[in-house]
């Protein structure tokens, strides 16, 4: 399993709060998991110093 950070953004794309951390076996479970901590901000999904996705919030 490897360690994820999910970072939410703010309006500018600075980190707005300190991220959310966990295991995943893989890059596509943990997509799946910082897709539903997208809430009005966008996230970035990082493991180790590799940005994974960046995930745009709809309600912009």
């Amino acid at each position: 399993m490897a360690d994820y950070r999910v970072y939410q953004l703010d309006e500018d794309g600075h980190i707005h709060s300190p991220p959310e951390t966990f295991a995943c076996e893989g890059d596509e479970a943990a997509i799946q998991r910082a897709e539903r901590m997208v809430d009005g901000l966008d996230v970035e999904l990082w493991q180790l110093d590799r940005l994974v996705i960046r995930l745009r919030s709809k309600d912009k």
